[in-house]
């Protein structure tokens, strides 16, 4: 799983992604800017089936 930042000069975002062990991606999504990755946060967006954080 990774978080990252996207520069946009209006309005930068974070990202949040899910990859394989192959690297190929499992799930993709945009995140509100207070989300907090944490080990809690991951395992439970994996459990929800990789939808979208609230």
């Amino acid at each position: 799983m990774s978080l990252d930042i996207v520069p946009d000069e209006d309005d930068p975002y974070p990202d949040l992604k899910a990859l394989d062990s192959f690297g190929a991606l499992l799930a993709h999504v945009r995140v509100s800017a207070g989300f907090k990755h944490s080990k809690t946060s991951a395992q439970a967006w994996v459990d929800n089936d990789f939808r979208k954080p609230d």
